[in-house]
Order: structure tokens, then sequence, then C-alpha cells
């Protein structure tokens, strides 16, 4: 388990990374393929399974996540919490199950969608549970593979079937079968592992102040993540499907999917959750601090100049990738880019709270910003739809991280690098700005060569602080 912080952060880093250019591309293709009224169907389908694999599982994931990582080397331990866990997550399972038969009997009938909406959380809620148990573990090269084998296939599978004869019942076809490769594959790097932990014989009980614990992580993460799921898994989905059209669904899932991309490759709050929960344990607060400011640097010098060019660039990326037929996206992308960065800085933050078993804190705030978020939602969406939409849910997000990000500073006394972000902000503004000036139309390669060089641009500005951040990380 004492392994070395670069190489997780590395592990998780080409993870994301593949998964970004994979599924960009998988996405853009699909997009193309199926023009927005089917895309819009196709979106809303991954999305009831993302919500409902998200609701059975609630805070399972993070819960084995981190009490792994404490119990690895007392397999017993693990046995009993799987075992636990396990029970609450058929229990959910079968309840999530009653109510959506119930509702699809009296107000759907659509049972062929029944099915693939069942059979899709099903193999995601399995999927979530073992990728969970793997960073517990702390393998992220198994999670890298995946990853890319996964998304390798998905984006074959679409190339070979989709282009001849687009149909969005085909992509979700598509969809599972990809979905059901990757938890094989997980299932089978897990193999030895789990056949360990269950034939030990090995008594190690849990203690009573074990237990309670984890159950009160459990129940608060439980209810935060349900608190999430309003927030933060676009739940104006839902508005949207009444108040609006497919295509409507196409242009705000297209968006939001590219303005929270570079938080997905660039953001490491899953690789830090298990390192500072091992912290917490020996009760290493001077070290989580350390951590906690300069990652944050880290993480904004990563985000800051893809998110700023992402913006000032929005209308020529979205065509040259998707076409005419999607250039709506960009009003949206522009406005929830704001959340992206926001959010990816604050990933740190939450690694942080969880791994402290602070979690009621971020339940309280997650409370009054729900509480925003669904008030936004009927007040925005009915008129706005896409553009009321976007503000409902970025507006949502940047207020839980301002508080989230405001108790940490307040309550632990942690150094924010307020001047940092500034100077990236500014600087990439700045070339961006200057850029625009010299260029008006792009092709493809010449956005790829355009960003290229401004990359390079805002590297030589700020090699500094390049240089100290490469050498804390490989430190660690």
């Amino acid at each position: 388990m004492d392994k070395n912080l670069l190489k997780n952060i590395s592990y998780n880093t080409i993870s994301n990374f593949l998964s970004l250019i994979l599924g960009f591309i998988l996405n853009i293709v699909i997009a193309r393929s199926l023009q927005p009224k089917q895309m819009g169907e196709y979106s809303y389908f991954v999305w009831l399974i993302s919500f409902f694999s998200i609701l059975i599982l609630l805070g399972v994931p993070n819960t084995l996540t981190k009490y792994i990582s404490q119990f690895y080397n007392e397999k017993y331990k693990i046995k009993l919490l799987l075992c636990f866990l396990f029970k609450i997550v058929f229990l959910t399972f079968m309840f999530v199950s009653f109510v959506i038969l119930i509702y699809f009997f009296i107000f759907q009938r659509n049972f062929n969608f029944l099915i693939f909406v069942i059979l899709g959380y099903l193999i995601a809620s399995l999927n979530g549970i073992l990728k969970s148990y793997i960073s517990g573990i702390e393998d992220f090269k198994t999670i890298t593979i995946n990853t890319f084998v996964t998304s390798f296939l998905q984006l074959i599978l679409v190339i070979t079937f989709l282009e001849k004869e687009p149909s969005s019942n085909k992509m979700l076809k598509i969809y599972l079968f990809s979905l059901f490769a990757s938890t094989i594959l997980f299932f089978i790097s897990l193999k030895k592992e789990l056949k360990e932990i269950f034939v030990t014989t090995e008594q190690v009980f849990l203690e009573n102040d074990e237990k309670r614990r984890i159950k009160e992580y459990l129940m608060f993460i439980s209810f935060l993540i349900i608190i999430n799921m309003i927030v933060w898994e676009r739940s104006e989905i839902f508005f949207l499907k009444i108040f609006s059209t497919s295509e409507g669904l196409a242009f705000y899932s297209i968006a939001f999917t590219l303005g929270y991309l570079p938080n997905k490759i660039l953001t490491f709050g899953n690789v830090l959750l298990p390192r500072m929960s091992k912290f917490y344990a020996e009760k290493d607060f001077s070290k989580i601090s350390m951590y906690y400011k300069q990652l944050t640097e880290f993480i904004s010098l990563l985000i800051i100049p893809i998110y700023i060019f992402v913006f000032m660039f929005a209308s020529d990326i979205v065509k040259i990738l998707y076409g005419e037929s999607y250039l709506q996206v960009s009003s949206i992308l522009r406005i929830i880019i704001f959340a992206g960065i926001i959010s990816g800085i604050a990933t740190i933050g939450s690694a942080f709270i969880q791994a402290v078993e602070k979690v009621g804190v971020s339940f309280k705030i997650g409370i009054f910003i729900t509480v925003i978020n669904i008030f936004l939602d009927f007040l925005l969406i009915p008129k706005y739809q896409t553009i009321g939409a976007a503000y409902a849910n970025s507006i949502s997000q940047i207020l839980g991280c301002f508080l989230g990000t405001g108790y940490i500073l307040y309550s632990f006394k942690f150094k924010f690098p307020f001047l940092k972000i500034i100077k990236f902000s500014v600087i990439s503004y700045i070339i961006c700005k200057i850029a625009k000036l010299y260029f008006s139309s792009f092709s493809l390669i010449s956005m790829f060569i355009l960003f290229f060089g401004y990359i390079l641009l805002f590297s030589i500005f700020n090699y500094k602080e390049i240089i100290k951040n490469i050498n804390f990380v490989y430190k660690s």
C-alpha cells in the first residue's frame, strides 16, 4: 500500500487522459451519427443509468475506498466490511427496482426501454463497487488498462455498427456491452484478491468504535451523494425532459460533457482520498495541510489555461468537432465552464473533508445548495430551457465550492493559493485575447497548433511554478 504518490497520479492521469481522448472522439462520432434528436434520447438513457446506479450505491464506493485502505493488512476486517456493504447494496437495488417497475407500469409502458435501464444500472453498480475496491488498494494501473480496453472497444463498435445505420437503440446496446466488458475485466483483476479475503480464517473483528465510524461515514456520505445527484449529476436533465426538446437535451449534455472534460483528466481527488485517509489515521495534519495547498495550486496550474482557452474559442471548437447543427452548445458551454474551473480546483478540499470524516459539514452545505439548485431549476428552466439549466447548475456548484473551501480555510487554518490562481487566469486570458486578434477562422489542425502554441507560451511564463509543483509531487 506504501506506493509512490507520483506513480498513482501518473496512472490516474493516463487513465483519465485515455478516457478523455477516446471518450471525446466517441462523443463526437455518436453525436454526428445520431444528430441532435436521437443524441438527446441516448443522452437521457445514459443519464438514467448513471442516476439510478448512484442512487443504489450511494456512499458505498467512497466507504470501500476509504476503509479498504485503512484495513489493508487486516483481511478479515475487509471481509466483514464487504459483507456489510453488499447487504446494503442489495436492499437499495431491490427498492429502486420496485419503484421503477411501478413507475414504468403506470406512466411509461415502454418495457423494452425498462429492460435496458434495469440491466444498465445493475451492471453500472457492480462496476462501481469493483472500481472503488481497486482504488482502495491503489491499483490505478488496472483502472488505466481497463479504461483503455473498454473505451477502445466501444469506439470500434460504434464505428463498425453505428455509422452504417444510425440508431439510438443500437447505441444503447453498444453502451451496455462495453460497460459489461469493463465490469468483467475489473472482476478478473480482483479475483485473486477477493479469494484471499473470503477464504481467510484470521479472526480479526471490528471494534465497536470502528463499526460506529463506518456506519456514520456511510450514512453521511450517502446523504451527500443524494445531494450531489441533484446538484452535480445533471439533475437539470429531468426538467429539460419536461420543458425542452430532445435536441435541447443533446445540446445541454454535450456542453456538460465538454465543460467537465478537463476535470476528468487533470484532477485526482480519488488518488488523494486513500492517501489523506492514511495521514488522518496517523494524525499528521501538517502533512495534510501541505498537500492541500500545494496540490490545489498544482491542479489550478493544469486546468485554468485549458478552461480559459475553451471559453475563448467555444464556438470554433463546437463547430469544428460537432458541426453546424450543434452550434447552440457553445453558449451553454461558456456558462458551465465557470463552474468547471471552480469545482476542479475544489476537488482537493473534497478529498480532505471525506478523509477526515467531516462529511457532516458537506451534508449541511449540500442541503442548502440542493434547495438553491431545485429553486433555480423551477425558476429558470421553464422560461430559458438549456441556458436556464446551465445557470442553475453552475450557480449551485460554484456556491457549494465556495462554502466548502471557506469552511476548510476557516476551521483548519489551511493556506489557499489565491494569488497563483489569479496569476494563471490573467496570463491565460491575455494570451488567448491576443490570439483572437490574429486568428478569425480555424480548421481542426490549425486549432490544435494554436492550442499547443498557447500551452507552450503559458508554460514559459509559469516555468518556475511548473518545476516547483513537479518536484513536490515527485518527492511525495
